[in-house]
Formats: structure tokens, sequence, C-alpha cells
């Protein structure tokens, strides 16, 4: 999704589970569980690790800080 810049609207999950078109298309081993957006709702990854989590959102500010 992320690579074909498709919106979270458009992500093709139908009424009795994933297209399998969309399985193959995009290479999922399984079905995800974890998505990514920008604040425009574009999938920017499909379940990142910690690492690539940090790398996606270094570029966004935090206007204050979060409490503890």
């Amino acid at each position: 999704m992320y690579r074909e810049k498709w919106q979270w609207e458009t992500h093709l999950y139908e009424k009795f589970g994933w297209e399998s078109d969309v399985i193959n298309l995009l290479k999922l081993k399984q079905v995800p569980t974890f998505f990514l957006l920008d604040e425009n709702r574009v999938v920017l990854s499909i379940n990142p690790d910690v690492t690539q989590i940090r790398s996606l959102l270094s570029k966004y500010r935090v206007v204050q800080n979060l409490p503890n």
C-alpha cells in the first residue's frame, strides 16, 4: 500500500477477507496487524519494527513534551 500510495479508504479489504490480488501484489506472508499512517491517512509502513517507526517518525516534530 505504501509503495503504491494507496489511501487507507482504498486498502481493498473486502467483506470476506483480504483480496488475493492485493496479497500477491504486496507479497504479504500474513495479514498485517499494524499500519503506520501519516496525517493524510496514507500508509507509511506495514508491520514496522521499532527502528523503522523511529526513522519514519523522526521527520515529525512534537509540539510539546508527552507526559511521563
